[in-house]
């Protein structure tokens, strides 16, 4: 609830409530990265170096922690410190379907930090431009959806439907986007058809089962 309140633009609050929950506990990472994100929001950057390099020593072994500080550090046009802070996040990172730039991306989403994932996302545009991936432009596209830009999320949408026209998640997306633009009718129906899709799966995966 308080990621809510920064993102619907109540910033002084939501700092408040992490500072009481820094006050509880010192070491929750959470709200260490969370305040930081206020304190950039607020230009407080100094005090939001601390509190970004302060997580990554709680938890060292902190992927998104050590993602985020080298974010920060491309920001404020610290190369070196950015550098160093994605090769840790590297080390700590384990997953093989994703890059640590997408994956922590997803989660700034959730917590409505948006300058860090437009950070984020350029990033893996740099690092893979040939490869850009469905999830790649499904977040971009959640991004601008939560930005209130419409027509830039329903681009990118399609565009991640066009690499996995199969994927449920694409279609629900658009659905979604569609729903809230001007086509509501519309977008119910690409709605629904991601669950129809999701049982022509079904179906047919029960169908090589029993071949």
């Amino acid at each position: 609830r308080v990621a809510i309140t920064a993102g619907v633009g109540n910033v002084s609050k939501a700092g408040e409530c992490f500072r009481e929950c820094l006050g509880l506990d010192q070491n929750y990472i959470l709200a260490l990265l969370m305040y930081g994100i206020v304190c950039v929001m607020e230009e407080r950057y100094d005090v939001a170096e601390t509190f970004f390099e302060d997580s990554t020593c709680v938890q060292p072994d902190n992927g998104l922690a050590w993602t985020v500080l080298g974010l920060f550090y491309d920001t404020r046009d610290n190369d070196i410190g950015a550098e160093m802070a994605f090769l840790e996040a590297n080390k700590h990172f384990n997953r093989d379907d994703s890059s640590i730039f997408l994956a922590s991306a997803a989660t700034l989403l959730e917590l409505h930090a948006y300058s860090l994932v437009e950070s984020a996302l350029s990033h893996e545009l740099l690092s893979s431009p040939k490869t850009l991936n469905q999830e790649y432009y499904l977040l971009l596209a959640k991004l601008h959806m939560a930005k209130g830009e419409l027509t830039e999320a329903e681009s990118y949408v399609k565009q991640a439907t066009v690499l996995n026209h199969t994927n449920p998640a694409g279609w629900a997306l658009l659905g979604h986007i569609l729903y809230l633009g001007k086509w509501a009718l519309l977008g119910h129906i690409l709605y629904l058809s991601k669950w129809a899709l999701h049982i022509i799966y079904l179906c047919e995966k029960k169908i090589l089962m029993l071949c």
